[in-house]
């Protein structure tokens, strides 16, 4: 009885792991430091440039063609141009959608980088204001995809926000008895 109980907890265990192996969405991501952690950033300066990455995250594959557009902060910061992965063949603006091919097909098993996004700052410091930069759909084939090489298999991908100037988390000071009543009855 304890054989059988001990293989149907091992079969749920390995069930609920593929289950999150498959949850894993390709998406697209904008990213504001070189180690693709931070998908907020803040203020640096009035007309400071900024460099930011657009990375594919979960497409699996080696990708060869990726397609899709970037809706530009509009407050705090404005869109100034592609930086594109040297070789690389591209159509289009990333506002108005681009369509990127890579003549080396970029390894999407792991973050991507897919191209860079240079903005200028139109503030000497954040506000209580957030600006969202929001990766879309190319508006041409209303599709945000990438096309993998050598089997030219599709996989579609979904758009993230990233956040210029997001607004502070707001805080209360408290005393560790204040804390545990929250949890008393």
């Amino acid at each position: 009885m304890r054989k059988v109980l001990a293989v149907v907890i091992v079969a749920a265990i390995l069930c609920v792991g593929a289950l999150n192996a498959s949850a894993q969405v390709p998406n697209v991501q904008v990213y504001f430091d070189k180690y693709l952690t931070a998908t907020q950033g803040y203020c640096k300066g009035f007309g400071v440039k900024d460099t930011l990455s657009v990375v594919a995250n979960n497409f699996e594959m080696f990708m060869s063609t990726i397609e899709y557009s970037i809706q530009p902060p509009s407050v705090v910061a404005t869109w100034s141009g592609d930086i594109h992965i040297a070789g690389a063949l591209f159509l289009g603006q990333s506002p108005t959608g681009v369509t990127i091919t890579y003549p080396i097909p970029r390894n999407a098993f792991f973050p991507a980088i897919v191209m860079y996004y240079e903005i200028i700052w139109l503030c000497a410091e954040c506000n209580e204001e957030a600006d969202p930069i929001i990766v879309k759909p190319h508006p041409g084939t209303n599709l945000l995809q990438a096309i993998e090489w050598q089997t030219f298999r599709t996989v579609d991908g979904v758009g993230m926000t990233s956040l210029a100037c997001p607004p502070p988390i707001s805080t209360e000071e408290s005393t560790w008895g204040k804390v545990k009543s929250l949890y008393s009855e």
